[in-house]
């Protein structure tokens, strides 16, 4: 993990949400940019297949307080 992402995690809780919107907003847009249609098509085949996953019990959801944990190890 990058020390930049680590700073960000580490402070996201005293971000007011306005703050947290922005910080997201400029990460997406960041991202490298390709077709629109295939990112829509992209982004509804990982949903239907975190739900399907989720649903048969092969995954379960995490809270953002374990994600952090783990992430900050």
């Amino acid at each position: 993990m990058s020390k930049a992402l680590k700073i960000v995690l580490e402070n996201i809780e005293n971000m007011s949400s306005s703050e947290k919107a922005l910080a997201a907003h400029c990460i997406l847009s960041a991202l490298d940019k390709k077709n629109d249609d295939d990112i829509d098509s992209d982004w509804l085949a990982l949903i239907e297949s975190r739900r399907a996953k989720y649903k048969s019990g092969e995954i379960e959801l995490s809270t953002w307080g374990d994600m952090k944990k783990r992430i900050l190890k």
